[in-house]
């Protein structure tokens, strides 16, 4: 799961469920993009990698890019 996190100025923060522990397993830090972000998504491949896309700007209406980010395999 990629979401905004507005704990950490609307930053982008990511997460996988972890079967063994209970719960989520957060990648990475909290609110690691340089900018907040707008509508996020994440995909898994079948090797286990995950994809994360997100648009970097200043609200719904406004862009400022789009940009993409590889996890693991």
């Amino acid at each position: 799961m990629s979401y905004r996190d507005g704990g950490y100025g609307g930053k982008l923060s990511v997460s996988r469920v972890d079967a063994a522990a209970g719960g989520w397993t957060l990648l990475g830090r909290r609110g690691w993009s340089e900018a907040s972000v707008w509508r996020t998504r994440a995909r898994v491949t079948s090797a286990g990698g995950i994809y994360v896309a997100y648009e970097i700007g200043a609200g719904l209406e406004e862009a400022d890019g789009v940009s993409v980010f590889k996890w693991g395999a």
